[in-house]
């Protein structure tokens, strides 16, 4: 995602309130004790053409949205869509507003999460989520509170350092911030029970009290850092069913982001797979030249971006699986394989042998994860396979007309 943004002309914009992010360390959560570290070393993130960095959703909104005004989009805010009409094959289909205003398209992008009428449009029912038990609960701390604290100090005391804690189906995150609003801050994301049935819909609001008793047992700087919380906010992680395909049966409606591949709130790359998911679809239609091509573009963006957001997604939940293994023997390998691993002096993630196979190394993942870029693997798509089917498109719409060429010589020269 940074490489886009910086692609885009967005890299000073970030800087402004973006911290650029190194290193992890990570920790028992009830006890606290330090049992491995990961440094992301600059030379691989630099080879890949990228940067690791942490910035607050609502500035990354504006900044987006700016950039969107910028091109020339129209954004209206107070227009939420009440229902989505496909229509029969042919037709445009159109969008109902809560004010009973219709808006019709040659194409509509569901971008609406995996709460939204859009998925249900495409899939044709509402669906059943599985819940997980767990809910991923959010707040932001600034910088001069946690100062007042000499035991939290320790969390800016490296600049652009994430601090974990692997608990018993709990896990907390903490990591720097830069926001517009409140300045320098620490974001705190937990991974914690929830109790209650879960509600549908949005983000819910819950009482800091509330979360120090799903909380539990755990690192006193944790309670500490949720006692100075003014306000927290909780999602249900529920698991959804893998979608055969984001398009209508008319390809007239297509999903991205959380609509089309949801993950658990928080998760690393659920941000960058949307935007790749934006970077892609426009990569892919700047080759639209006819309506007929919608159908064959349409499939073409999920073809080339089911199996990259599969590969994400699967390793999102296997790094969320580790960070909330229960106690047991699973947990023990786990922990002492981190805890040799930092006596050795190796990055928690890395493999005590680079060359056994048992673990895939930094660079291995980076390539595969940070090394992808959504618009070279669009323009890759259009070269390989799109342009054969356009030129198969325009043989069946050519195919039949009459042309008339008329030739009027020329008078001789005098």
């Amino acid at each position: 995602m940074a490489r886009l943004f910086s692609r885009w002309g967005l890299t000073d914009r970030l800087h402004e309130f973006s911290v650029s992010s190194h290193l992890l360390h990570i920790h028992r959560y009830e006890t606290g004790s330090l049992i491995g570290k990961h440094l992301w070393q600059e030379e691989v993130l630099k080879e890949l053409g990228g940067e690791f960095v942490s910035l607050h959703y609502g500035d990354l909104r504006r900044v987006l949205k700016d950039l969107a005004s910028e091109a020339g989009a129209v954004i209206r805010s107070s227009a939420r869509v009440t229902s989505i009409s496909i229509g029969e094959q042919g037709q445009r289909p159109f969008v109902t507003l809560s004010s009973g205003e219709t808006l019709e398209a040659d194409v509509l992008v569901g971008a609406d999460g995996i709460s939204g009428i859009s998925r249900q449009s495409v899939v044709g029912q509402v669906e059943r989520p599985t819940f997980t038990g767990l809910a991923t609960y959010n707040a932001v701390i600034s910088e001069d509170q946690i100062r007042q604290h000499p035991e939290l100090v320790t969390l800016f005391q490296e600049e652009g350092s994430f601090f974990t804690w692997f608990g018993h189906n709990k896990s907390v995150l903490t990591y720097p911030l830069k926001t517009r609003k409140r300045g320098k801050c620490i974001a705190l994301t937990m991974y914690l029970p929830l109790d209650d049935t879960p509600p549908t819909g949005w983000s819910q609001s819950i009482s800091p009290e509330d979360v120090v008793r799903q909380l539990g047992e755990c690192d006193p700087r944790i309670l500490q850092l949720i006692s100075l919380a003014t306000s927290v906010s909780y999602v249900p992680i529920v698991q959804m069913p893998e979608l055969a395909s984001w398009i209508d049966q008319n390809n007239r409606l297509v999903l991205v982001g959380d609509a089309a591949h949801p993950v658990f709130p928080g998760a690393t790359q659920a941000t960058a797979m949307g935007v790749g998911d934006a970077a892609a679809l426009g990569q892919v239609f700047r080759h639209l030249h006819h309506i007929d091509q919608i159908k064959s573009l349409l499939k073409g963006f999920e073809e080339l971006r089911q199996e990259r957001v599969g590969f994400v997604a699967a390793q999102e939940w296997d790094y969320f699986s580790i960070t909330t293994m229960p106690d047991g023997e699973m947990q023990t390998m786990r922990d002492e394989r981190l805890r040799k691993r930092h006596a050795l002096g190796l990055n928690a993630f890395d493999a005590e042998d680079p060359d056994s196979g048992d673990v895939l190394n930094q660079w291995e993942i980076a390539r595969k994860i940070f090394g992808y870029d959504a618009e070279d693997e669009a323009n890759e798509w259009w070269t390989k396979w799109g342009s054969l089917q356009e030129r198969a498109i325009f043989k069946n719409i050519t195919a039949g007309w009459e042309v008339e060429v008329k030739h009027e010589e020329e008078s001789a020269l005098e």
